[in-house]
């Protein structure tokens, strides 16, 4: 999973989101945007270009996690050592009888 997810989502839409649209945009932007009448396509590449990018950051977040977990799972790295609040609430408890 970790592989696909890299792949697919890292790889793949850093390449549509910086090679695809905004290259459509800014590198052939005269040419294209010439090309269509103006029909409201020119908000909606500027919407594409917005989402799309929120997408590769949420992306690049989720892969953070899913590594960071898998890098658990394998012992490369040692989980936090947090308490759970009600460990912490019944040890408190005790301490104060």
């Amino acid at each position: 999973m970790l592989f696909s997810f890299f792949v697919f989502r890292v790889i793949y839409y850093t390449y549509m989101v910086f090679f695809g649209i905004f290259m459509f945009d800014f590198v052939d932007s005269k040419k294209n945007w010439e090309s269509y009448p103006d029909t409201g396509i020119h908000n909606f590449i500027i919407f594409l270009q917005v989402a799309f990018t929120a997408m590769y950051g949420l992306n690049l977040f989720w892969f953070k996690k899913i590594l960071m977990g898998a890098l658990k799972a394998l012992g490369f790295v040692k989980p936090s050592p947090k308490k759970d609040k009600n460990v912490e609430l019944a040890e408190k408890a005790a301490k104060n009888k």
